[in-house]
């Protein structure tokens, strides 16, 4: 099989590549503004990280479930997911 027909292949069955838009990263400051706009708030130490929402309710995460739980608020906005999903 060439080349070609492997990324032909891929497209056929993905829809195409994952697009981001500008600033959209897993970077810590990137991602407690997008939590902001939510109305969280982002708080980290050393491993842990601490999501809250009106001084109240507090989660704590670990980095990888603080990407799954950011990818929760963004396939609800319509956005596609960070964390590619495993076919």
């Amino acid at each position: 099989m060439t080349t070609e027909q492997m990324i032909s292949d891929w497209t056929d069955r993905n829809g195409g590549p994952r697009r981001f838009s500008r600033g959209e990263s897993t970077d810590f400051l990137a991602i407690r503004s997008n939590l902001e706009k939510h109305g969280y708030k982002l708080s980290g130490h050393r491993y842990e990280y601490i999501v809250s929402k009106n001084g109240m309710s507090r989660r704590k995460f670990d980095w990888h479930g603080l990407l799954r739980f950011i990818d929760d608020l963004r396939v609800a906005d319509g956005l596609p997911a960070i964390l590619a999903r495993l076919a």
